[in-house]
């Protein structure tokens, strides 16, 4: 995977236009799930380090990972695909 076809952006509330808040960076790497299967979608999961750290400020936050013990709150799908997820 050509990791700098990706550039990553933070902050950002309007698309249409250029925000103060927003920040962007490239992918330093990216790691994507030994067991992942581009046939069936199965671990669509991947790891990226960017390049450049994001400053946190009121539009950009941490997330929260989830425990090893959580089971999914709700599902969502679309098309063929259905994704898991935690409400937080």
């Amino acid at each position: 995977m050509d990791k700098k076809k990706f550039v990553f952006v933070a902050g950002k509330t309007n698309l249409s236009e250029v925000e103060s808040t927003e920040q962007l960076s490239e992918a330093a790497s990216v790691t994507i799930h030994p067991k992942y299967s581009p046939q069936t979608g199965s671990f669509d999961l991947a790891i990226v380090k960017l390049q450049l750290p994001y400053c946190f400020h009121s539009r950009i936050q941490p997330v929260s990972l989830i425990g090893p013990n959580v089971t999914p709150s709700g599902k969502h799908t679309e098309g063929a695909n259905e994704v898991n997820f935690i409400y937080v």
